[in-house]
């Protein structure tokens, strides 16, 4: 726990042998230790071997960056070092106030300075004695003859110090101790221990304790049960009954009244005494920690907690998530988003200060150790006869409990050595509940029990294995606040009308001894009692103001990908709209270094309403071409693929992406939503709707098309598209090709936007399937990409790459199956219609979705053509590639064309290429070789 131990005394005052008899050496960290580690032992000039001082500085900062490594974890830690001034102990101060340690310092300084001087020089010949009992073989490394024993003596009295040091030393300590050191220092002595051991506390003295699960920010359930445990259905009931009994007083009962009679806003000071008067005063109440993030409510959790933090009858524990209140609290950094993006707002808007977060995180405890007795009692005999209990009552019996957040594998003779750590996050990994309460029923005594939350993952019932009582319910999504409370036995079992007097409250249901479940809740049960014959009992409160679980995940880990984005130097990010949206894609550097992973592939076309936050829009995640990876060669893949495969035409133009956002079409280009391409993009998507608008379209005229589609028809169908588009939260992917604008390598006619896919706006990737693709490009005039062919096994596939792929051919669009569309496509590349066209390649798509892409030959031949050009022109002088070199001798057509190149180049010069693409300079060649 955050405890740090500081010895004081000088050397050979017992300072180390108090760590050894009391077993703590792996708990200790000394600098004459660190000293060894930096420097052997040094031989003076008046031959004193000694350990040596030079390193000091070095020392002390590697001594102080261990001491932050175990306090960052709430470790147990003692420094061995002598201490003697003021100045010593404060260097440890700036520390322990940033992670909440408590010092204790371990006074030597009654030890007499005769004392320690004749200890020190007994190290000597202690170390002598040793060597005398060691083997032959050891001695004789350390005797070089038996006439040497004087100065060996010498070499062994390394741990020593001089008596000048000791002298010195002893002067600062008692000049030191004519001024106290202030309150915040507990110091003992060595004989007192007891400052040093966790006692338990004895709340013998109250009716009941109570211990809450894991609230995260769901207040309505909290208050819930406070408002049950009181008799009372609503707030306004409960504050009736506090002016009747004058629990709030009569300045103060105007305002409740208002808020009693017209439910108007209850003030916050009328608010803080009915939180106060909510609790029993012969109650005691254990909240376990995780009391924000998540859950709706966190400002109104907070407010509660501020109210009644200060009580007598209130112990707070300490869970994972508070580490951020206290990181807001001191301005520290805070590393994720869900924070600062939910929780701190609703703080913010309850009126929750940084001092405040900095107040309640201070009156946390790491842990919670107590006793609780039940007294001698002939009623309960009595009760015992009237339950039927199965169990056996002692007149007498004491119970021990243990409560953590994460949970502990057993009670621990001396809860001071276990991390905070340990405490908050429990023992072993998060998924290890089962195993941990389980050892806890093994490892401990009768009598002695553990409540914990934090941890849940294996939905175990609140109470585990008898003596493991699990609070975590996933209240924020919809399930119940756990609580256990823990009464005493001749008070618990009442005659049975008395036990059951609450039962008839208002939806609320008690029964004795049985299986329970959230799922047990029935939809107007709003809390379930089960109580048990010794005393405990379970609670569970339906929380009916959460959010959806699945959708809670989906915002989580949106929020965890653009943390890990944020922090690649793999992936680019771009905002946009007053820093609202921002684009997600991966860097040059990541794809000139094939730097490919979950995280660059998915940074692809993605943009984020990073206020909401949530996904406004999306592309496909990054695909590669067969073979661009290791793992995606022929062989490597056929074999997995799940079949039959779906193959489309890959058109060649640009990526274009449609959403939603604020009720308004929001159109971009893969990175960005104000370039020209975008601009390009809703230019010809705003000139497709219009031109519908002078169409009619009829069932005999096309089919599968809404009728009569008369004029603003156009209009009409954009703001079908757009409720389409919003109410199923998709995007839609476009190819863009305008060939003046942005010419690439296949030559097109005209300016097109062809529809690729709709991609829900989630992290899966999940889109709709083709047939509702094809109904949907139907529906709003898109053209719509062209499956060209399924290939049913690995064998079309293998066909396809070999015969298909590797030919120079024009593409006949068809939809003739596997078979047809192979023959007629191998048939088509010398045929010199016009109905044939050049195109980029195929995707290829498997059953399950995944996706590589085939570029053929003509495109892979004119784009490295492209390249050369471009070359060239950085260079200033013309550069045919090595690639090219080697293919022309297979491609005469290469060499014609670089020849062509060449000469157009004399004659006017490398700059006439600046404004000229690859495919006027194309058509220029072609039309070259026809004169």
């Amino acid at each position: 726990m955050r405890i740090l131990v500081l010895m004081r005394g000088v050397p050979a005052s017992g300072k180390s042998t108090w760590i050894a008899k009391n077993r703590l050496e792996a708990y200790a960290i000394s600098p004459d230790t660190l000293r060894l580690l930096h420097a052997s032992p040094t031989l003076s000039a008046d031959n004193h071997l000694g350990i040596p001082q030079e390193s000091d500085n070095a020392v002390w900062k590697l001594l102080l960056e261990l001491l932050e490594a175990r306090m960052a974890k709430g470790e147990f830690s003692i420094i061995d070092a002598t201490h003697v001034k003021h100045s010593a102990i404060r260097r440890y101060e700036d520390l322990c106030e940033k992670y909440r340690y408590r010092i204790v310092v371990v006074d030597f300084s009654d030890v007499p300075l005769e004392v320690a001087l004749e200890r020190n020089a007994a190290r000597g010949r202690q170390n002598i004695e040793s060597n005398k009992n060691t083997e032959s073989s050891h001695a004789n490394f350390i005797e070089s003859n038996s006439d040497q024993n004087a100065i060996n003596a010498d070499f062994a009295h390394y741990k020593s110090v001089k008596e000048s040091v000791i002298y010195k030393m002893h002067e600062s300590l008692q000049e030191s101790l004519k001024s106290p050191l202030p309150s915040k220092y507990k110091v003992i002595k060595p004989h007192d221990t007891t400052a040093l051991t966790y006692a338990p506390l004895d709340l013998s003295k109250y009716k009941k304790i109570h211990h809450f699960g894991d609230i995260h920010g769901c207040y309505s359930a909290l208050i819930r049960y406070f408002l049950y445990q009181n008799g009372a259905d609503s707030m306004q009931e409960f504050i009736a009954s506090c002016v009747d009994s004058t629990q709030i007083s009569r300045e103060d009962s105007t305002d409740s009244m208002d808020f009693i009679e017209s439910s108007a806003p209850i003030s916050q000071k009328i608010q803080s005494i009915a939180h106060k008067a909510l609790l029993k005063s012969d109650e005691y109440y254990i909240f376990c920690g995780d009391y924000i993030d998540r859950g709706v409510e966190n400002g109104k959790v907070l407010r509660f907690l501020l109210d009644i933090m200060e009580l007598p009858n209130v112990c707070l524990i300490e869970g994972n998530h508070e580490r951020y209140l206290r990181k807001w609290g001191n301005d520290e950094e805070i590393n994720t988003l869900e924070f600062k993006r939910f929780t701190l707002r609703d703080l913010q808007s309850c009126g929750i200060t940084q001092r405040d977060a900095r107040n309640i995180y201070r009156k946390l405890r790491q842990c919670a150790l107590y006793t609780f007795s039940d007294i001698d009692s002939t009623e309960s005999k009595a009760a015992q006869n009237v339950t039927n209990c199965n169990e056996s009552i002692e007149s007498k019996c004491t119970k021990k409990v243990l409560v953590t957040h994460g949970g502990l594998p057993s009670l621990p003779h001396n809860l001071l050595l276990i991390s905070t750590h340990n405490l908050i996050y429990g023992s072993g990994d998060y998924g290890d509940v089962s195993v941990c309460a389980s050892s806890f029923t093994h490892n401990s005594k009768e009598g002695e029990f553990q409540v914990f939350g934090h941890r849940n993952k294996e939905e175990l019932p609140l109470r585990y294995e008898q003596k493991n009582f699990v609070l975590e319910g996933k209240v924020e999504f919809g399930g119940a606040l756990r609580i256990v409370t823990l009464e005493h036995i001749d008070s618990h079992f009442k005659q049975p009308n008395e036990c059951l007097k609450n039962a008839d409250s208002k939806n609320a249901t008690k029964v004795t001894e049985s299986a329970p479940t959230e799922s047990s809740l029935e939809s107007n049960d709003k809390i379930r009692v089960i109580s048990h014959n010794d005393g405990f009992s379970e609670i569970y409160v339906k929380n009916d103001l959460h959010k959806n679980a699945l959708e809670y995940m989906e915002t989580y880990n949106l929020l965890k990908l653009i943390e890990d984005m944020r922090k690649s130097p793999m992936v680019r990010e771009k905002k946009f709209f007053n820093e609202r949206i921002s684009s997600f894609n991966f860097s040059p550097k990541a794809f000139f270094a094939k730097s490919w992973n979950a995280l660059t592939c998915k940074a692809r076309g993605l943009f984020v309403d990073i206020e909401a936050p949530r996904i406004l829009a999306r592309s496909y995640n990054k695909f590669f071409n067969l073979n661009e990876m290791p793992h995606l060669s022929l062989d490597s893949i056929k074999e997995n693929l799940a079949y039959p495969l779906n193959v489309y035409v890959k058109e060649n133009g640009y990526l274009g992406i449609l959403s939603v956002d604020n009720d308004e079409f929001f159109l971009t280009s893969k990175s960005d939503p104000t370039s020209e391409y975008s601009a390009m993009f809703k230019s010809l998507f705003d000139a497709h709707f219009m031109s519908l608008d002078s169409i009619n379209f009829t069932e005999s005229s096309q089919e599968s098309v809404h009728k009569n589609r008369s004029e603003n028809n156009g209009e009409k169908l954009k703001n079908k598209l757009k409720y389409f588009l919003k109410s199923n939260n998709l995007s839609l992917i476009f190819e863009v090709i305008e060939p003046c604008f942005d010419p690439h390598i296949i030559e097109y006619d005209a300016p097109q936007i062809i529809l690729l896919d709709a991609i829900f706006n989630t992290l899966d990737s999940k889109k709709l399937p083709f047939s509702e693709l094809e109904n949907l490009a139907k529906t709003y005039g898109f053209k719509l990409k062209i499956r060209a062919c399924k290939l049913l096994d690995s064998a079309e596939l293998e066909h396809f790459i070999q015969e298909v792929c590797k030919v120079d051919f024009k593409f006949i669009e068809s939809s003739a199956e596997s078979s047809k569309f192979i023959e007629s496509t191998l048939d088509s590349k010398s045929d010199k219609n016009t109905q044939g066209r050049y195109i980029e390649g195929f995707v290829i798509e498997d059953s399950k979705g995944f996706m590589f892409k085939v570029k053929l030959h003509y495109y892979n031949t004119w784009k490295a053509l492209r390249g050369s050009i471009e070359l060239s022109l950085q260079k200033e002088h013309l550069i045919l590639q090595k690639m090219l070199k080697q293919s022309a001798a297979a491609n005469p057509f290469i060499s014609e064309f670089w020849a062509f190149i060449e000469n157009l180049v004399a004659k006017k010069g490398l700059q006439f290429l600046q404004d000229k693409d690859i495919i006027t300079l194309r058509k220029m060649w072609e039309d070259s070789k026809m004169n």
